[in-house]
C-alpha cells in the first residue's frame, strides 16, 4: 500500500518530536483521535513550508498537498475533459477535500465492502439498505464521480490513482 521511499519504524522520540503525547491520542469522549494518527501517516498540509506547521527535521513526506497539486494540472491538462470548453467545468480539489475522499472510499470497507456497489451509498430510494448519510453528506455524487475519474498521485502517473 505503500511506496518503499515510505518504508521506516516507530521511534518515540521522532512520534514526540512530531507532537504525540497522551492527550492527543483521544478525542475528549475518549475515542481515538484518527485524524492525528493519519497525518502522521499521510500528512495533509505541506511538510517542506517553514511557514505552516514546522517540526525541525521532519522525516515525513507530504502526501494530500502533493495529491492535490497533481490531481488539479492532471485534470486540466492531461486528462483534458474538463475546464477545455466541452462544458464540464472542474472545480479545483483541495488537500481536505481529498482526505474526505479517502474517507469516503475507507468507511466502504468498514461497512464491509460494497463489492462495486459503491454509489448505492448515495441513494435515497425507498428500501436501500446501502445508504449511508455520512458518505452522502460528504459529497454529492457527482463530485465524488469528478474526483475518482481526474485523481493523480504524481508528475509520473498518467493515470488516475483509484
Amino acid at each position: 500500500m505503500f511506496p518503499q521511499q515510505r518504508s521506516g519504524s516507530l521511534d518515540g522520540n521522532v512520534l514526540h518530536k512530531l507532537g504525540l503525547h497522551a492527550g492527543c491520542m483521544r478525542e475528549a469522549d475518549g475515542t481515538p483521535d484518527a485524524l492525528f494518527f493519519q497525518q502522521l501517516i499521510l500528512p495533509i498540509h505541506h511538510i517542506d513550508n517553514d511557514k505552516v506547521l514546522t517540526v525541525p527535521d521532519n522525516p515525513r513526506k507530504g502526501f494530500y498537498s502533493n495529491v492535490s497539486h497533481w490531481t488539479n494540472l492532471y485534470t486540466v491538462g492531461d486528462l483534458g475533459t474538463f475546464g477545455g470548453g466541452y462544458g464540464q467545468d472542474f472545480e479545483s480539489t483541495s488537500p481536505s477535500e481529498l482526505l474526505k475522499w479517502d474517507g469516503t472510499v475507507v468507511m466502504d470497507g468498514v461497512l464491509g465492502g460494497s463489492n462495486g456497489s459503491f454509489l448505492s451509498h448515495f441513494q435515497t430510494r425507498e428500501g436501500n439498505e446501502s445508504y449511508h448519510a455520512g458518505i452522502s453528506k460528504t459529497f454529492a455524487k457527482s463530485r465524488w464521480l469528478e474526483l475518482k475519474r481526474s485523481e493523480c498521485t504524481s508528475p509520473d502517473s498518467a493515470r488516475p490513482r483509484s
